[in-house]
């Protein structure tokens, strides 16, 4: 037996209209809304609206169909783990690499732990077949190298990635698939893909406080992913955290990989 439904009633009007799906919203007051695969995310603010993990809810929008006409939603939603869901300041940008098919769903959870070196390369090797219109086998042809095996690995997109020399192992014939990746790492992973789909950056040097803390074989790929523009929302494809700093040994989380994949990859 389901616990009685809470009520939210949500009022909102998108500013573009969804063919079949008017309910890509987000909303900044009580409750934050967004779809992702289908997916609906709701995120109370925990001053203002209380609940546990597993409540149910229903919630009612009000949309806009594709005549232009205001329309009811409804939906009973179950809270999830709040480590479960996207940061608010990740949101929009998730929504539009949702839109562009550029996140495995097999991703969409635990957005802000860090994400492993093997997820990292299907999220590229997923974004290059999007945004190539490739297949696999497809992209495996496209270069005509000796292909790279791996001890501890025998995943096909990471033999891709090898092959297209997006990725490298760690030593001694190891890739360390579950071992988490560094923003300097990163930042190579996304610069061999750029190169790959011969994606040029403007020559400008970001100037960061901590540049001798980045390492000399990232030094390029950091001016080179500080440099390309996200065409829809014009943010460089990795930023600085603060205080003019790149923060070349943080960690990386499964947030930042899908947007700045999705940064690198919207070219128009």
């Amino acid at each position: 037996m389901h616990k009685a439904a809470k009520s939210i009633v949500l009022v909102h009007r998108p500013t573009v209209i969804q063919a079949k799906l008017p309910i890509r919203i987000f909303l900044r007051q009580k409750i934050v809304v967004m779809v992702l695969k289908k997916t609906l995310i709701f995120r109370p603010k925990l001053d203002e609206v209380k609940y546990a993990p597993g409540d149910l809810f229903y919630v009612e929008v009000l949309g806009i169909d594709i005549k232009g006409e205001e329309v009811p939603i409804s939906y009973e939603v179950k809270l999830f783990e709040l480590n479960d869901q996207p940061s608010v300041w990740a949101f929009e940008e998730l929504v539009e690499a949702d839109k562009a098919n550029l996140i495995p769903e097999m991703l969409m959870e635990a957005y802000s732990e860090d994400i492993s070196r093997i997820d990292f390369t299907r999220l590229l090797i997923h974004g290059l077949m999007q945004h190539t219109g490739q297949t696999y086998n497809e992209l495996y042809e496209t270069v005509d190298v000796l292909d790279t095996e791996f001890k501890d690995t025998t995943d096909l997109d990471v033999q891709l990635a090898a092959r297209l020399g997006i990725v490298n192992g760690v030593g001694d014939n190891r890739f360390n698939p579950t071992g988490g990746i560094l923003r300097q790492e990163a930042a190579t992973m996304l610069y061999r893909a750029g190169q790959y789909l011969e994606i040029e950056a403007v020559q400008d040097v970001q100037e960061f406080s901590d540049a001798d803390k980045i390492p000399d074989w990232a030094k390029a790929s950091v001016d080179y992913v500080t440099n390309i523009t996200d065409a829809t929302q014009g943010k460089k494809v990795m930023e600085g955290v603060g205080n003019q700093m790149f923060a070349p040994d943080r960690s990386y989380t499964r947030e930042q990989a899908m947007i700045t994949v999705k940064r690198l990859l919207n070219r128009s």
